[in-house]
């Protein structure tokens, strides 16, 4: 083993695999390899106590509301679209338009810039596409010292 310090062994005592991206289980608290990840597959003794995590999203307005049972997600849904999509039920993701100018782009999950700190989308995500205004300072500081270094090396 070249790292020995790196990465968690997997907690079932049959497997041990050394993993660098361990899963959590929220019910005992143990650190998993991807084949044991799921409380079932390492039978774990607090698989009820696991809350089922499950929504279902409107196809119309996008709401997304948390589910109790998998089952019941086309009453849910047809009850919201029969009440017209209220916009007060259910949780609905941000969108956000890319901050490009011309651009109509939306996103939920823009990319942020590290310099001017706006969200664009994924074809204005570097600097140079978006004319970032701090990009533009620091490349005019850089031309700038740039053209004082070659008036100052001047070979006559």
């Amino acid at each position: 083993m070249e790292f020995p310090d790196l990465g968690i062994q997997c907690a079932l005592k049959t497997c041990k695999q050394l993993d660098f991206l361990p899963f959590v289980c929220p019910g005992c608290d143990e650190a998993f390899c991807v084949k044991h990840a799921h409380p079932r597959q390492h039978e774990c003794p607090q698989t009820n106590d696991v809350p089922n995590r499950v929504a279902a999203m409107c196809p119309i307005c996008s709401a997304v509301f948390p589910l109790d049972r998998a089952g019941d997600a086309d009453e849910v849904i047809d009850g919201h679209i029969d009440r017209g999509c209220p916009p007060d039920e259910g949780f609905r993701p941000k969108v956000i338009a890319c901050a490009k100018d011309g651009c109509k782009k939306k996103s939920s999950d823009p990319v942020v810039c590290p310099l001017c700190h706006r969200g664009f989308c994924v074809k204005h995500r570097l600097e140079f596409d978006h004319e970032c205004e701090r990009n533009q300072a620091i490349l005019a500081s850089i031309r700038a010292s740039v053209s004082k270094r070659k008036r100052r090396c001047v070979v006559s």
